[in-house]
């Protein structure tokens, strides 16, 4: 967990492990002469090297007790309308072979849905904050297409939000589902989000 506080003066950088403070940096965060910062970059230190991040937020709130179970696809759900499956797109982030599988969604209204897998055994008595569809995605060519975050459980349901990928870059995208799709409500337990099919549907409007 990172801690930052932006601060000409009193500002903090505090990196936890495990709840463990493991590095800090107290005084001035600001490094300007503006008064305000809108915006915290997370980047390797130097051209020549690569830096991975993983599961990165930034809220207002103590995330120290929030834990992250990261599914991968399993098989492909009800609808794999794109060029390519499951077998494309199951790969974690920093997998080196990621850059090329690819799925591809080249239509309006093409949609790919997946199933996921169980939260692990070790989460069973955590409360469910949220939902991330997430993907690395790009455009090759740059339709007026933008992606949609898509579950099922009975029927479909289309969450609200749109993303529109740019080309060239191979960026990480993600929505957060704060409230089950299906209800509108706060995920009621972790086996209302056991078992869905979650995906991406392409859309010609944002």
């Amino acid at each position: 967990d990172i801690h930052c506080k932006i601060d000409g003066a009193a500002g903090e950088f505090r990196v936890y492990v495990d709840g463990v403070d493991k590095a800090t940096l107290s005084g001035n965060t600001l490094f300007t002469a503006d008064t305000t910062a809108n915006a915290l970059i997370f980047r390797a230190g130097h051209a020549s090297f690569d830096s991975e991040y993983g599961h990165i937020f930034v809220d207002a709130l103590d995330t120290r007790g929030l834990f992250v179970d990261n599914g991968l696809p399993t098989s492909n759900g009800t609808y794999a309308e794109w060029n390519g499956g499951e077998p494309d797109v199951d790969n974690i982030m920093y997998a080196p072979t990621y850059a090329n599988e690819f799925a591809t969604g080249d239509a309006h209204g093409k949609r790919m849905l997946l199933n996921f897998g169980s939260i692990a055994a070790a989460y069973s008595g955590f409360t469910v904050e949220g939902v991330v569809i997430a993907w690395v995605g790009q455009a090759v060519a740059e339709p007026a297409f933008y992606l949609k975050p898509i579950t099922r459980v009975a029927s479909d349901y289309a969450p609200p939000g749109s993303v529109q990928p740019t080309s060239p870059l191979r960026l990480t995208y993600g929505f957060r589902l704060d409230n089950n799709p299906a209800t509108g409500a706060p995920w009621a337990s972790q086996a209302a989000v056991n078992g869905q099919q979650m995906g991406l549907i392409v859309s010609n409007t944002a």
